[in-house]
C-alpha cells in the first residue's frame, strides 16, 4: 500500500473516531450535568472529523499551489474549542488568566496565517500555533477546579501534551524542509506524525469522556448524599417539631390549670372587698381610708388580673393554629365593658365619648376586651394623677372599618417611641410597673384581625392610640 494511500486511510480512521466520540458525547447530554463543555468539545471532533477528510496543511505531505482555505479555519477552530470546553466549568475563561494572552496571540497567528500565500510560512505558523493552544488546553485542565481529582484528567492533559510536542514537531519539519515559497518533505515522516497526531487524539478523547463521565458519577453521588441529608434534617425537624408542641401543650396545660387556680381565690377576694366597701356605713370611723385601703387592694387585684389575661393571650397568640372566633359586636357594649375591667378607683377617669351606640363590627370580643384593657391600663399608668382618658369608637368610612381610639395626656412628652410595640418593650425612662407585653399584644390582636394599631402625639402632651378593624 503506498503512503498516499495509508495518509487516506489513516485521516478516514481518525474522522469515524472523532465522529464517534462527538456521537456518544452528545447522547449522553440528556444525562449530565456538563452541558456546555460536552457541546463545545462534540462541536469540535465534528470540525476536526470533516476537516481530517477535507484536504489541508495539516495532512497534505508535499508542497502544493492548491490551498484549502476552509479546511484551514475548520482544523483551526477545532484546536481551539476544547479550551472553552474545559474552562467553561468554571463559568468565566477570564479565571485563567495567565493562559488568556497566550491562547489569544496564539488564535491571532492561526488567523493570520489562514491569509497568507501558501506555503512552508503559514504551515509552520499554523501549526506551532496549533501547539500553544494544545498546550495552553492542557493548562487550563490542570488549573480548573471543576475538574480536579476526576478519573481520566491526567490522560487528557498528557496527551494534550504530546499533541503540542508532535504539532511542534511537525512545524520544525517544515521549516527544515522549505523549498522556496513551499515545502519538501519525507513522506514517510508525514505518515508517522499523522499516526501519533490520531494516536494521541483518540487518548485525549477518552480522557474527556472519562472526565464528564467521572464528574456525572460525582454529581450523583453528592446528590444522593445531599438527598439523605434533607431527609435527615427534615426527619430531625420534624421529632424537634413534635417535642415541641408537646412540651407547648404542656406549658399551656400548666398554665391554663395555674390561671385557673389562681384567679379563683383572686374573684374571692375580689368579691369580699366589694362586699366590704358595700357595708362600710357613713360613720364608719376613718371611714375614707378604710375606702381608700379597699380600692387600692382592688387595683392591686385588677393588675393581678390583667397580667394572668395578658399571659393566657400571650401563649395563646404563639400557637400558630389559634383560630379568631369573629362575631358581630357591638362596639358601645364592649368598650363598656373594657372600661368596667379597669381598677374601679381609676375608672371615674374614663369617659366613653361615642354618642352612637348602634356602631358593630366582626371582631373576636374577648381578644378585643383584653387588647382595650391594655390600651386604658397603658394610658391611666403614663397619664398625669386624676387626668382624664377618653375612649371613643369613630366608624372611618374612608377607611371601611371601626376605630376605637384612646386619648389620654403624658405624663412626659418622651415617653414613646417607635417600638412602643414590640414585645417586652416599654416608654422611655418608665417607672411604672409593667412587663412590656401589654401595647405588644394589642399588636399581635390587630394583626389577627386585619387590623391596625397606631399612635398620634399632639399638642406636646396628649397622644391618641388608633385599635382600627377593617368591617
Amino acid at each position: 500500500m503506498s503512503i498516499d494511500q495509508s495518509l487516506i486511510n489513516i485521516s478516514f480512521l481518525h474522522f469515524a473516531v472523532l465522529l464517534a466520540f462527538a456521537l456518544a458525547i452528545l447522547f449522553t447530554l440528556k444525562f449530565n450535568n456538563n452541558k456546555r463543555p460536552s457541546i463545545l468539545w462534540a462541536v469540535a471532533n465534528i470540525m476536526s472529523s470533516f476537516a481530517m477528510v477535507n484536504p489541508s496543511i495539516f495532512v497534505e505531505t508535499q508542497s502544493s499551489s492548491e490551498y484549502n482555505l476552509f479546511g484551514f479555519i475548520m482544523s483551526g477552530t477545532a484546536l481551539f474549542l476544547p479550551y472553552f470546553a474545559l474552562a467553561s466549568g468554571q463559568g468565566k475563561i477570564v479565571h485563567f488568566h495567565k493562559s488568556v494572552p497566550i491562547f489569544c496571540v496564539a488564535v491571532v497567528t492561526m488567523m493570520i496565517a489562514a491569509f497568507l500565500p501558501y506555503g512552508w510560512l503559514p504551515s509552520v505558523m499554523g501549526y506551532w500555533s496549533g501547539a500553544v493552544i494544545a498546550f495552553a488546553t492542557a493548562w487550563v485542565g490542570l488549573k480548573n477546579r471543576y475538574w480536579r481529582g476526576l478519573w481520566g484528567r491526567g490522560i487528557l492533559i498528557s496527551s494534550l501534551c504530546a499533541c503540542g510536542l508532535v504539532l511542534l514537531w511537525r512545524g520544525w519539519v517544515l521549516f527544515d524542509g522549505r523549498d522556496g515559497v513551499g515545502f519538501s518533505i519525507d513522506p514517510a515522516m508525514s505518515l508517522l506524525q499523522l499516526q501519533l497526531m490520531v494516536a494521541t487524539g483518540f487518548f485525549i478523547q477518552v480522557g474527556f469522556f472519562a472526565m464528564i463521565g467521572a464528574r456525572e458519577h460525582r454529581f450523583r453521588r453528592f446528590a444522593g448524599r445531599r438527598a439523605a441529608r434533607i431527609f435527615e434534617i427534615g426527619s430531625e425537624m420534624e421529632h424537634e417539631a413534635g417535642r415541641l408542641a408537646a412540651i407547648a401543650a404542656e406549658r399551656l396545660f400548666t398554665l391554663e390549670l395555674l390561671t385557673h387556680q389562681v384567679r379563683q381565690p383572686i374573684n374571692n377576694a375580689q368579691a369580699a372587698l366589694q362586699a366590704l366597701d358595700a357595708e362600710t356605713s357613713a360613720g364608719t370611723r376613718n371611714m375614707k381610708q378604710v375606702k381608700n385601703a379597699i380600692g387600692r387592694a382592688q387595683s392591686v387585684l385588677d393588675s393581678i388580673n390583667l397580667s394572668i389575661s395578658n399571659a393566657i393571650l400571650g401563649v395563646t397568640l404563639l400557637e400558630k393554629d389559634h383560630p379568631v372566633a369573629t362575631r358581630s359586636v357591638n362596639a358601645h357594649d364592649l368598650a363598656d365593658l373594657a372600661k368596667f375591667d379597669c381598677p374601679i378607683d381609676h375608672a371615674p377617669r374614663i369617659t366613653l365619648g361615642s354618642e352612637d351606640t348602634s356602631i358593630y363590627v366582626d371582631i373576636d370580643p374577648i381578644l378585643v376586651r383584653l387588647a382595650l384593657r391594655n390600651l386604658l391600663d397603658n394610658a391611666l399608668k403614663y397619664s398625669p394623677a386624676a387626668s382624664a382618658v377618653q375612649l371613643d369608637i369613630i366608624r372611618r368610612e374612608d377607611r371601611f372599618g371601626v376605630s376605637f381610639t384612646v386619648t389620654s395626656h403624658l405624663s412626659r412628652p418622651d415617653l414613646l417611641n417607635q417600638d412602643i410595640f414590640t414585645q417586652r418593650s416599654r416608654g422611655i425612662g418608665a417607672r411604672e410597673d409593667g412587663s412590656g407585653l401589654g401595647l405588644f399584644l394589642v399588636k399581635k390582636v390587630a394583626k389577627m384581625h386585619h387590623g391596625t394599631i397606631s399612635y398620634a402625639v399632639h399638642d406636646q402632651n396628649t397622644v391618641t392610640f388608633d385599635l382600627f378593624f377593617p368591617e
